[in-house]
């Protein structure tokens, strides 16, 4: 079964075409902690191991991810950090995983996260998962020098976009990590990945590792915290 997590607030064009490529769609709800614009982003709510059996979460939200998880197989475990709206209290989840890789603020990101069992890499960019959009194992887009820089030295392949061209409501501009996901077939960009100047260069990254690129609405990109694909 695969099962696709988003945002609760996810375009309904888009949650409209996304329920063609997965079994079934976790809506993560509001967590009211957090600043409102990212209040049910994925990437900011849980931290995915389904290969390990479990999901982290922050322990005030534990029920609302426990009832959104409800009827699948996995545990929901929570970190014994507290969460806030002000950075970087709002980062304790937020690693880019790519294969046996975890990039992030090291010094900001949960215990439970750094002990999940990764090669864990410091870098700069707080919002590291937000920034970071995994094609497979071994090969990212991103728009961060920092998060590239790191990820080359880690003989991974690297795609690195201009900055922007992303929608977020309440902030100048989004991550292109947020505004999508992948499985093992494609990559879901949430809006049209044509509307950003790098789309040539983003859809022959894809292809050219075996993924299909799928926008899912005609509307501009829009970070919506990162859609994650868990196969149980």
């Amino acid at each position: 079964m695969k099962i696709a997590i988003c945002d609760s607030r996810i375009p309904k064009a888009a949650l409209d075409n996304l329920s063609h490529y997965c079994d079934n769609i976790v809506l993560l709800p509001k967590f009211e902690a957090l600043a409102p614009p990212v209040s049910a982003h994925p990437d900011i709510l849980i931290f995915p191991l389904a290969d390990k059996g479990y999901i982290l979460t922050h322990r005030e939200y534990l029920l609302y991810a426990q009832e959104a998880f409800a009827g699948i197989d996995l545990d929901i475990i929570p970190i014994s950090e507290k969460a806030g709206d002000v950075y970087p209290r709002d980062i304790l989840l937020n690693a880019a995983v790519v294969g046996e890789h975890l990039f992030g603020k090291l010094d900001h990101l949960s215990k439970s996260v750094l002990n999940s069992g990764f090669k864990n890499i410091n870098v700069n960019q707080g919002y590291a998962r937000c920034s970071t959009l995994s094609v497979n194992e071994r090969a990212l887009i991103t728009s961060d020098k920092g998060i590239a820089k790191a990820a080359k030295k880690e003989n991974l392949d690297v795609l690195l976009i201009e900055p922007g061209y992303v929608e977020l409501d309440g902030y100048d501009y989004g991550f292109i990590g947020g505004a999508g996901g992948y499985d093992n077939e494609n990559v879901y960009f949430c809006g049209n990945v044509q509307t950003h100047p790098d789309a040539d260069k983003i859809i022959d990254f894809c292809l050219s590792h075996g993924k299909t690129p799928i926008s899912l609405a005609s509307s501009p990109l829009y970070d919506v915290g990162t859609i994650f694909f868990l196969y149980l």
